[in-house]
């Protein structure tokens, strides 16, 4: 467990709450599986929290509390029990002192097992009998759990596929039989749930599972790219999931370096991008003998000198850049001088 987290937890403990961490972490740690997962429940209430954790630095978001120290993510949520849905959301919902009701409105038994600050384990709905069974349980009623919140498909299938278990036979019929309930998400919780799916190789548990219509996936010819954005942008039929001018971007480079490959102008054009794309040493990047026209040892004023002619310089310019990236043309004056002479 990591210290700052465990430091939080007594903090609460010490003012004579109850306060423990659940879910992911948890469940991980009881697989061996190295996690910073870390969301923590408490019969705190919202007021004590914010006074008692007043000096660390925290937002609130749907009533947790996020702190973030060196780099780890910290969720605070007090006990409640969810009372009503809307829009995937719980929009009524009340605060218990009791962490079996809070545990109730959680998704998986395999996300409700917990820990205390001394790495003692509290599993209350059998949770690691399922871990131990390898198999995916709900928690109550399937269908009531899956509607109000169409995200626990997404989430179901991705645990399934990680960590290779079986899903409940009824949770597994619901799932094959309402799966266009996901069309209801929105782009960017989708979006979450696909990426983490793609970083372990599991995209053929949506076809499976008949979702990549519902999810708009070209999930046909699968090809899965080092990066994981860049293997949804490929697979992403109408570019709903990537709007952003960065994804938009790596969109155009990718469809270039798919026909072209990785050249040394194609490095020397989009820059460092492409290593982060295609998960490559930066070092090809960094080697390159330019890296901008500012480094060739010559003008667009000295091409025109020699060409007389404005529309050429961009063309002359590029095959220079090309030539010296190639190591066929030496960066030098007189050289690159000697050389536009020649072709023109």
């Amino acid at each position: 467990m990591n210290n700052n987290v465990k430091t939080v937890l007594d903090i609460i403990n010490n003012k004579g709450y109850e306060a423990y961490i659940i879910g992911g972490f948890v469940r991980d740690y009881l697989l061996g599986i190295s996690s910073n997962d870390y969301d923590i429940c408490t019969n705190c209430n919202m007021d004590v929290l914010k006074d008692i954790l007043s000096d660390y630095k925290y937002n609130i978001e749907l009533s947790t509390i996020k702190i973030t120290i060196d780099d780890i993510n910290i969720d605070i949520t007090p006990y409640r029990k969810e009372i009503e849905y809307k829009d995937r959301k719980p929009i009524n919902y009340i605060y218990t002192n009791y962490l079996e009701e809070d545990l109730l409105r959680r998704d998986f038994t395999i996300n409700t097992i917990c820990m205390d600050s001394n790495l003692n384990i509290i599993d209350k709905l059998d949770g690691i009998a399922d871990l131990e069974n390898k198999i995916i349980n709900c928690i109550g009623n399937i269908e009531q759990k899956l509607v109000e919140d169409p995200l626990r498909i997404l989430r179901c299938l991705r645990f399934s596929n990680k960590y290779n278990f079986n899903i409940d036979t009824k949770l597994e019929v619901f799932i094959k039989n309402n799966g266009y309930l996901v069309k209801n998400l929105s782009y960017e919780k989708r979006k979450k749930e696909i990426i983490k799916i793609i970083e372990n190789k599991g995209l053929d548990i949506l076809i499976n599972y008949n979702l990549d219509e519902y999810l708009e996936l070209d999930l046909s010819n699968i090809k899965y790219y080092s990066n994981a954005l860049t293997t949804l942008i490929k697979i992403d039929i109408n570019n709903k999931y990537c709007v952003s001018k960065y994804e938009n971007n790596i969109k155009r480079i990718i469809d270039v370096i798919d026909k072209e490959g990785i050249t040394n102008y194609n490095l020397y054009k989009y820059g460092s991008v492409i290593c982060d794309i295609y998960n490559i040493d930066s070092s090809l990047y960094n080697n390159l003998i330019i890296h901008n026209r500012k480094d060739i040892n010559i003008s667009s004023y000295d091409i025109i000198n020699i060409v007389k002619n404005e529309k050429m310089v961009e063309k002359i310019y590029t095959d220079i850049e090309k030539k010296i990236l190639d190591g066929k043309l030496d960066n030098v004056y007189n050289k690159i001088i000697e050389y536009i002479n020649k072709i023109c």
